[in-house]
């Protein structure tokens, strides 16, 4: 009885610590498809302790469960297991972006394992074919049950190669950084998981998933640090510390342009439509700008409000400080045909070749030059 005090305190102390995880998991660390998984993730994690806390409860005599009620939590129990790495899984595809990539087959194909072994589990109940309980409720597992670490190392695999895509091709140190910490993670995990066949009559596996909801949430919560909650790009914070270490190598031959722009007549669209179409406006442009910036590997951030910060680096001597500029209004303009108004950026910018030029004076030339240019631009209604 001692041993089994010590397991319902181990689980009682995991179940609130993924209580608490998933009361501070707030909208603004991620995006809303990103908390929906991650709680969903903590919520699979949970009924896992849960149902594992009924079975030890069984297996200690505490309870006594009839042969097929013992049978549905074994098949349950087994399914939580499939299920928190197939979520952990499914976070990092949404997270990382590459279900938009790929076409509904990879899809259905990425989720079809699960499936298959879940629906495994749930006719071993009556077939066998993955585990056996006998009379005396002694549970054997049977040839189908090798299903379930193949399918769980078939999801561990994708998220390391994926991750390993992500850190290759990612510009940013921070999102590269969070790559490597998901592959180490899931490399861990697979450890933790081999470990744990190793000892008998106590389990490191709900440990091992909390430390990876743990890892998780710490990750997100470091890279809000420097992202803007409402369009995913870097904040004002990340664009202090780009500048700081990039004016420390400006030179004649080697210049950095700083860039600001602002949405023109943007309190027009605001006090049209409102304020959460005017974040919605103020979403499209961003990632406009992320996409434009993205082809010449230029920085962009939020500055604030409808202002944002671009930093260029030409890669040839004939550079056209205006074709950032008028590549955005072309794109942005494309993806109001639907909209009941136009997005148009006015900028300012301001051509950094002097070591000893602060991040204030880049900054304020530049935002001089853009009201400069407000000025100068006809008043047009962005309202169709």
């Amino acid at each position: 009885m001692p041993i089994l005090n010590v397991y319902f305190i181990y689980n009682a102390i995991l179940l609130a610590l993924g209580a608490y995880l998933f009361i501070i998991t707030t909208p603004d660390l991620m995006t809303k498809r990103e908390d929906t998984a991650f709680k969903t993730f903590i919520i699979v994690y949970g009924l896992y302790i849960a149902i594992n806390t009924i079975w030890t409860m069984q297996e200690y005599d505490v309870i006594n469960l009839p042969l097929w009620l013992f049978k549905l939590i074994c098949a349950l129990s087994l399914i939580a297991v499939l299920s928190n790495a197939f979520c952990f899984y499914r976070f990092l595809a949404i997270h990382f972006g590459y279900l938009e990539e790929t076409k509904t087959l990879y899809k259905v194909f990425a989720t079809l394992p699960y499936l298959t072994v879940v629906l495994l589990i749930i006719t071993s109940i009556w077939t066998n074919i993955v585990f056996t309980v006998t009379d005396s409720l002694n549970i054997n597992p049977e040839l189908g049950y090798i299903s379930l670490p193949i399918c769980a190392l078939f999801y561990f695999g994708i998220i390391i190669v994926r991750s390993a895509i992500e850190t290759h091709k990612s510009k940013s140190p921070q999102a590269r950084r969070n790559s490597i910490t998901m592959i180490i993670t899931t490399v861990l995990l697979m450890a933790w998981v081999f470990i744990d066949n190793l000892i008998e009559g106590f389990t490191v596996i709900p440990v091992a998933i909390f430390v990876v909801l743990l890892v998780i949430f710490t990750t997100l919560q470091q890279s809000s640090i420097n992202t803007d909650a409402l369009t995913q790009m870097n904040n004002r914070r990340k664009a202090m510390e780009y500048l700081a270490v990039q004016l420390d190598n400006v030179s004649e031959e080697a210049p950095l342009y700083v860039y600001i722009c602002d949405i023109n007549n943007f309190k027009m669209i605001n006090d049209t439509f409102g304020h959460l179409e005017g974040d919605q406006a103020i979403i499209t442009l961003a990632t406009t700008i992320k996409e434009e910036i993205g082809k010449i590997r230029g920085f962009a951030a939020r500055y604030g409000g409808d202002e944002f910060i671009m930093a260029i680096k030409p890669q040839s001597s004939d550079y056209d400080v205006n074709d950032i500029v008028v590549k955005i209004n072309e794109s942005v303009q494309a993806k109001c045909a639907e909209k009941p108004y136009i997005i148009s950026i006015t900028a300012g910018y301001v051509k950094c070749v002097d070591k000893k030029m602060s991040i204030e004076v880049c900054l304020k030339e530049a935002d001089e030059l853009l009201y400069d240019n407000k000025e100068k631009r006809p008043l047009v209604s962005p309202i169709k």
